[in-house]
């Protein structure tokens, strides 16, 4: 797995200076924490832009104007950065700003190269900023690969995974998910897709998308259009031939419903999967489906769904995932996460003290402590 070693970025959280973070080898999770406005959340962000770049995709969850270089466990390493601009002003100086970023010397130089590039483009082209607004970004990346067919493989091998405001983000493109989560979403959208994603491991295998999207492949081939109702009808009928087969048992004996369960029997619940749905069945006997959770019960329920799906071979991104937490809660999602992901790695984002220090394999790191220097 691509783990992360080093971290630094320019430009962000500090204007015009650097922040280097190290990974220790043994850290299976890095949190971040420190007052508001040190820029924990920025830096799951520009992670997450950064790692999406390397694979073609383009996220939009944190600000412009940075730079970030990443170094990999296999000495591999990725430079990434996003920048403001307008317009018409990238017609014709793509490649040579791609060439420049790639070929500077330093962070700083590269992202001064950059800004250079735009800047003179701006004056150029004339462009004007409509109501003072950026009216279009710039991405642009750098790897430290010899050639294309290995910079391929090596952002295949590196998933990324990311959850933020209740919502998932993906390195790579995820089709069905991306039409579920296309308004504003919402925590209800999200656990609809991990349930969805759920019931398709529990019904065709870790492997399912990868079989399915190669048979839709093959099937447009042949028929020369798309196919909706089949992928529909596709998944129906495996999980209802899964069920049939199985019932509910399977689904409550997966790994992640018996840890959830460690959570919910604090409560005097269980976590229950009846006709195609998850439900809480509490000590009365009586039964709340899951779009009735709380919202502390909801989160709770899409980390560790995440972490489950996901989790093989994974860099999980993080933000405050303890919000709507009860502290106890707090204490057990670490190490709930990491044996259902062990060779995972995260980077976590929280201002709680009992989120931290729970297991044998984090690492801590106050990003106050940079804005100290700094100043």
């Amino acid at each position: 797995m691509n783990n992360l070693q080093h971290i630094t970025l320019f430009n962000t959280p500090i204007r015009g200076s650097d922040i280097r973070l190290s990974i220790e080898p043994d850290a299976k999770a890095l949190i971040l924490t420190g007052y508001n406005g040190s820029g924990k959340s920025r830096t799951i962000g520009v992670l997450l832009e950064s790692l999406a770049l390397l694979r073609g995709v383009d996220h939009d969850v944190t600000s412009y104007d940075w730079v970030v270089e990443l170094r990999f466990a296999d000495n591999n390493g990725i430079r990434a950065t996003k920048m403001a601009t307008e317009s018409g002003v990238l017609s014709g100086i793509k490649d040579h700003i791609e060439e420049s970023f790639t070929a500077a010397a330093t962070i700083e130089d590269a992202y001064r190269v950059v800004k250079d590039i735009l800047e003179d483009a701006r004056r150029t082209t004339k462009v004007k900023r409509k109501d003072n607004k950026q009216q279009d970004g710039f991405g642009c990346l750098a790897t430290s690969l010899p050639d294309m067919e290995s910079a391929d493989k090596f952002a295949a091998a590196t998933n990324v995974v990311a959850y933020v405001d209740s919502e998932i983000y993906f390195n790579y493109k995820r089709e069905v998910s991306e039409r579920v989560m296309s308004d504003a979403p919402t925590i209800d959208q999200t656990l609809y897709t991990l349930f969805y994603d759920l019931a398709v491991r529990q019904a065709a295998g870790a492997d399912a998308f990868d079989k399915f999207f190669a048979l839709m492949k093959d099937y447009e081939k042949i028929s020369g259009k798309k196919s909706e109702a089949a992928t529909k009808n596709y998944f129906l009928n495996k999980i209802k031939t899964y069920e049939s087969e199985k019932g509910s048992r399977g689904f409550e004996d997966t790994e992640v419903f018996q840890e959830l369960n460690k959570f919910f029997a604090q409560t005097q619940r269980r976590l229950r999967w009846g006709t195609n749905h998850a439900f809480m069945e509490l000590s009365n006997g009586q039964e709340i489906p899951w779009v009735d959770f709380s919202k502390g019960e909801k989160t709770l329920l899409a980390l560790l769904l995440i972490t489950y799906l996901y989790g093989e071979q994974c860099i999980f991104l993080l933000d405050e995932p303890d919000l709507s937490l009860h502290m106890e809660w707090q204490r057990m999602l670490l190490p709930a996460m990491l044996r259902l992901a062990p060779h995972a790695q995260f980077i976590i984002t929280t201002h709680s003290p009992f989120m931290i220090m729970n297991t044998e394999h984090e690492q801590v790191i106050n990003m106050a402590n940079f804005h100290q220097v700094q100043g």
